[in-house]
């Protein structure tokens, strides 16, 4: 049995801005809320967690994520502002430090 053959890993991509009309619909959705959890946004939009996520990101900014969902960026507080971008930060920093670590790794093998 081939598992790939029953998987998609097709991801969608997105620019990094908010020309796709689902950015905006979700800038809209967020706008004069507190932080709403992705659970919500699929229950009214019927979008997946992974969607979600993406166009998060083509928002160029204007939206940040966290363990409470998602929020417009000139909404937050500075202290949310803060902690949304440490955080990804230190994601971008485990990231990197993996690909080092598995660089490291297969470079030993291959000698």
């Amino acid at each position: 049995m081939h598992l790939q053959a029953e998987i998609d890993f097709a991801t969608p991509t997105y620019s990094s801005n908010a020309d796709d009309a689902r950015v905006t619909e979700l800038l809209d959705i967020l706008a004069g809320r507190s932080w709403t959890p992705g659970r919500q946004i699929h229950e009214f939009k019927g979008w997946d967690e992974r969607t979600i996520r993406l166009l998060a990101a083509a928002s160029d900014g204007q939206i940040i994520s966290g363990q409470k969902g998602y929020k417009l960026t000139r909404e937050a507080t500075p202290e949310e502002l803060r902690h949304a971008t440490a955080w990804l930060e230190s994601q971008a920093n485990q990231m990197s430090n993996r690909a080092r670590a598995i660089r490291r790794c297969w470079y030993g093998w291959a000698r």
